[in-house]
């Protein structure tokens, strides 16, 4: 049986409308994101999920800022970690920067799958 936990958009960023004061590396919103994230994290731990399902924007914008991928990137490090591509998205430096990234940092437990329908 397939068990999996799907938090949605996180869009995670550094929001100066809205996101109130930075505080170290990140603001009061930013914060309180990555506490839901956490506590999504640790109830699937707890109900031994087998997959994460993220879908939809992990961060606001194509070039995150430095915390808050390691941020993220810790909090995954015990997740195995799938992408789900199509084919138009790799036409996009967006895509691949964080590919370039995935691999110098040697992320052995990210998989892509690209839809490759020639849909673009």
């Amino acid at each position: 049986m397939l068990i999996e936990v799907h938090p949605r958009d996180l869009q995670l960023g550094q929001h100066k409308r809205f996101g109130g004061p930075i505080v170290g590396s990140m603001n009061t919103r930013c914060r309180m994101v990555l506490d839901v994230f956490d506590l999504a994290l640790e109830r699937a731990t707890e109900k031994r999920c087998d997959a994460l399902l993220i879908a939809g924007d992990v961060f606001d914008y194509p070039r995150p800022e430095a915390p808050l991928i390691a941020a993220v990137q810790e909090r995954l490090r015990s997740w195995r970690t799938f992408v789900l591509l199509s084919d138009g998205e790799c036409d996009e430096g967006s895509t691949w920067e964080p590919i370039l990234f995935a691999s110098h940092h040697e992320l052995d437990n990210l998989i892509a799958i690209v839809d490759y329908n020639k849909i673009q």
